[in-house]
């Protein structure tokens, strides 16, 4: 897992975000959604901020560049679907583990996480299926995230939110929605998994194992008194047959958390001794073979 981010990285995980797949709609079919059919919604102007460039993706999504006068820059991707809601979390849960310093903001209705990561400054939400994500340059860093969040909560706030959540799919355009899970905590670090973990409440963390793996922790149920199940699923795995297949184990709920002990645990259940952890799950099997 990564613990150091530059800018680089940064706008690689802002833009490099996967091409959608496709499931059959009750509509005849004519083409998938891609960034030709959201480019639309974009607008001229935003409060302040002054459209420079923008691009449509063969995915559903599109990126822009907002500037300002006095030479604040947005690099933004903006995207729609399953694959938004997979990259959000997977960008999140993958800056988590760098560490980042993070605040919450509340505009119009909907919740924007702040992120100062190294540095770098980035700005975040999803709702109603729809990704925005932002990297911000010419924002003072040192002047901490509180800073940060005027000039956020300027952009978003003249952000015409509402008409993206009002937004449908043209007719006939296949479309993979994603599967939005209520009552489930997003974490996007390992104080806050730890965190789920200790009161054993339901809470899901996305990161990047290595090159083209991703995958998902999830706190799943309490194990008697003093013991939590965790699920664990590659969400991407060049072995394609381990995706989405559950392995579970438990952890102390008063124990020490850190992303070392998931690590090593990870090494226990596939090569060392499972009971340690009451290892199981579907996942172990295939790994056996």
């Amino acid at each position: 897992m990564m613990h150091r981010i530059n800018k680089t990285i940064l706008l690689f995980l802002l833009f490099a975000l996967p091409v959608s797949l496709s499931i059959a709609s009750t509509a005849e079919v004519t083409d998938d959604l891609t960034g030709e059919h959201l480019e639309p919604l974009i607008e001229e102007e935003i409060g302040t901020f002054t459209l420079s460039q923008a691009r449509a993706m063969n995915d559903a999504s599109v990126q822009f560049v907002y500037e300002t006068e006095d030479g604040v820059e947005i690099q933004m991707r903006m995207g729609y679907g399953a694959d938004a809601a997979d990259a959000y979390r997977e960008l999140r849960g993958q800056l988590g583990m760098a560490n980042p310093e993070s605040h919450e903001i509340q505009v119009q209705g909907k919740d924007v996480t702040l992120l100062s990561v190294e540095g770098n400054l980035m700005a975040s939400t999803f709702f109603d299926q729809w990704l925005i994500a932002g990297a911000f340059e010419g924002v003072d860093a040192e002047a901490g995230l509180e800073a940060f969040a005027e000039t956020a909560s300027a952009f978003f706030e003249a952000f015409d939110l509402e008409r993206l959540a009002e937004w449908s799919p043209p007719e006939g355009v296949n479309v993979n929605l994603a599967d939005v899970q209520t009552g489930v905590t997003d974490c996007y670090n390992m104080d806050c998994f730890g965190e789920a973990v200790a009161a054993c409440e339901p809470a899901q963390l996305y990161g990047m194992l290595g090159r083209n793996v991703t995958a998902r922790y999830l706190v799943e149920e309490p194990v008697g008194a003093d013991q939590c199940q965790v699920s664990f699923v590659f969400k991407d795995n060049p072995n394609d047959e381990w995706e989405n297949q559950p392995m579970y184990f438990t952890l102390d709920r008063d124990g020490e958390f850190s992303q070392d002990l998931l690590m090593s645990i990870m090494d226990e259940c596939t090569e060392g001794d499972r009971e340690a952890y009451n290892c199981d799950g579907p996942l172990l099997d295939l790994i056996g073979q």
